[in-house]
């Protein structure tokens, strides 16, 4: 049996690591305006340009829900889970994390 890869949701994750790529620099960035201490106007832009990111990422994973809620992780034959077998739990995890949890409580109230 073949794997059909054309059913890979191959945009919509390529977009969500773009997003998430960006925010993941922009983070640090605003991570060292703070350690400068005096950097203030540094860090305004920074958590400026941050919103503006989650913004975005949030309007991506709306626009891809869809095709991300229907896809399917799996390892390959070739994933080394003798080595890797935590990773490999941590990602296909269907529980969230109890701290996750919290603060999904804490915005919903």
């Amino acid at each position: 049996m073949e794997f059909d890869h054309a059913s890979l949701p191959v945009e919509s994750v390529e977009a969500l690591r773009l997003r998430l790529s960006q925010l993941v620099h922009s983070l640090t960035l605003l991570e060292m305006a703070i350690a400068q201490r005096g950097a203030t106007q540094a860090m305004h832009s920074q958590f400026q340009l941050i919103l503006t990111q989650l913004t975005s990422l949030a309007s991506t994973l709306a626009l891809h829900s869809e095709s991300l809620a229907q896809a399917v992780a799996f390892p390959l034959p070739s994933f080394p889970l003798a080595t890797e077998s935590k990773l490999l739990t941590t990602i296909l995890r269907k529980k969230v994390l109890p701290e996750v949890e919290s603060w999904q409580e804490k915005a919903e109230e």
